[in-house]
């Protein structure tokens, strides 16, 4: 892959771009197909893309808890378990 130009325009979109043509080459050779030959419906597609923003949602608290020093526990198991008791 030839990336001499791109890196010329936009260091951070060139960066982006490297990187997903690097996933989607990754997935193919894993899944053997690309998105278009892939038939789910349309509620699979659904469930998939909600599944992976939840993903997303956990790994930016994740970083949020370390770049803010926030080291408390699980709340919400903590608030279950008093409300157990």
């Amino acid at each position: 892959m030839n990336t001499s130009k791109m890196k010329k325009a936009d260091s951070i979109l060139s960066q982006v771009l490297i990187d997903h043509i690097k996933r989607h080459e990754a997935g193919q050779k894993k899944y053997g197909g690309s998105m278009d030959d892939n038939h789910k419906s349309v509620v699979a597609w659904i469930k998939d893309a909600k599944e992976e923003a939840m993903d997303f949602v956990v790994y930016l608290t994740k970083l949020e808890k370390l770049l803010t020093g926030d080291n408390t526990s699980d709340r919400l198991l903590y608030d279950s378990e008093k409300i157990r008791k």
